[in-house]
Order: structure tokens, then C-alpha cells, then sequence
């Protein structure tokens, strides 16, 4: 049967592992630290574990505990993959719903045919559009810019919605 000793620190593969007294990690260290290569280093250190019987069940019981777990248990601090799906679906609402408000032409800030933004544009200089131009500006007294009318981009898209 398989240990599960929880006196042992750690409570999954790795670390359980870590702290096992045949660790495979130090045979590990010890040879990476004289052979660069790692071919080499492979194989030295298999040389070394694959005769170690200990050491053999401590990869065993490390092998086991990371696979026994993801075979559908879930894990410790790990949600669901049905709970993970909802909470991805709900950010990515929220970051659309954040772009499309960050996308939307303000209308203050569109910039006219002489040059200003709707918002700096006084009166007589949208009278002299027409149109769409038209409307804003006879809401506006003479001299007036857009934004000293105090006119809001809901107003303005308001206006821009009104039937001719």
C-alpha cells in the first residue's frame, strides 16, 4: 500500500518527495555539479537511482501522487473545471464590456473640418456645417463652445439619434 503519511511535510508529489530520506534530487545535484552536459548527466544519475530500491519508491510515490490526483480528484486549491469556465467566461464579459466602452467614439473629441474638436467648436462655426452640426448649435448661445454649453457625449448622441 502507499504511504500517506502525513507526518511526512508537504502534502503532495514534489514536496512530499523533497523531504523523503532516499531523494533522487540529491544524486541529481551532486552529478549535475560535475558534468555539464546533460546526456551525460542523465544517464550517470539512472545509473545510480535505478539501482537504489529506495530511491526507486521514492520516484514511484512521487510519480503516483501527481497522477493518482489529476485523474479527476480535484486538487488541492484547485477549482473545478466547470467553476474555472464560469469565472473565465465572466472576466472576459467584463473586459468586453470594458473595451467597448473604452472604443466608443466620444463625440466631444472628435475632430472637425477646421480643425477643433467638436467640443472646443463654438456656434457659428458648427451652424456652418449644417447637418448633424446644426442641431448642437441651436442649442448653443452665440460665441458658445460645446463644452462651456456644458453639453454631455449623451447629449450630443442624443442629438446625433434625432430624426432630421
Amino acid at each position: 500500500m502507499i504511504s500517506t503519511d502525513t507526518a511526512t511535510p508537504g502534502t503532495t508529489g514534489a514536496k512530499r518527495q523533497s523531504y523523503a530520506g532516499a531523494n533522487p534530487r540529491e544524486v541529481l545535484l551532486r552529478t549535475a555539479k560535475r558534468y555539464e552536459d546533460e546526456e551525460e548527466t542523465r544517464h550517470r544519475v539512472w545509473s545510480i537511482v535505478s539501482k537504489e530500491p529506495t530511491m526507486m519508491r521514492t520516484i514511484y510515490e512521487y510519480w503516483f501522487a501527481n497522477n493518482y490526483k489529476s485523474l479527476g480528484t480535484p486538487r488541492h486549491g484547485r477549482r473545478p473545471a466547470a467553476d474555472i469556465a464560469k469565472a473565465t467566461a465572466a472576466v472576459r464579459s467584463r473586459i468586453e464590456a470594458h473595451i467597448e466602452r473604452e472604443v466608443r467614439v466620444r463625440l466631444l473629441d472628435l475632430l472637425m473640418p477646421n480643425g477643433k474638436t467638436l467640443g472646443a467648436s463654438t456656434r457659428e462655426e458648427l451652424a456652418a456645417l449644417g447637418g448633424w452640426a446644426m442641431r448642437i448649435a441651436d442649442r448653443l448661445q452665440p460665441g458658445q463652445t460645446v463644452e462651456q454649453a456644458g453639453l454631455t457625449e449623451d447629449d450630443l448622441r442624443k442629438l446625433y439619434s434625432e430624426p432630421v
